[in-house]
């Protein structure tokens, strides 16, 4: 028995289609990835604050809700163009949208919840209560 590369056997697909339905090729694709926006998190002794890094978005393309200690936050945006020349008409659009939740921990403020977007990041400030503030971290002991 001889053994075969792989190069050696007959292929039907080249391999950037082989490769899409390998296990989690699609959701690691760089095509993929850019379409979540990457979030940073703050903590100071006062607040957390979520940085969201979405630019192309307009203020009102955002929605920003907040249920049951659960902070989620979704944008989508519409282009189209029309084009029409002698012979032909050209139409062209395109829809991005994305959706994000996080969980939050007890003690945050849900009435004094603020959003700002500003030069494609949204900053979400996320107040503290008294308690929350007040708490200290608590050792443990490890056995």
């Amino acid at each position: 028995m001889s053994l075969l590369r792989k190069s050696d056997f007959p292929t039907l697909f080249n391999t950037d289609v082989s490769d899409f339905f390998s296990p989690m090729s699609v959701f690691d694709s760089p095509v993929w990835r850019s379409q979540i926006p990457a979030v940073n998190i703050k903590e100071t002794d006062d607040q957390y604050t979520l940085e969201v890094v979405a630019p192309g978005y307009k203020k009102e393309d955002f929605n920003v809700e907040m249920n049951e200690g659960r902070l989620t936050i979704e944008a989508e945006s519409k282009t189209s163009t029309n084009e029409e020349r002698d012979n032909y008409t050209r139409k062209e659009y395109s829809v991005n949208s994305f959706s994000r939740s996080f969980n939050l921990p007890q003690g945050i403020e849900e009435k004094d919840i603020k959003a700002n977007y500003k030069e494609g990041i949204l900053n979400i400030a996320l107040q503290k209560t008294a308690e929350m503030k007040s708490s200290k971290p608590k050792a443990i002991a490890i056995n």
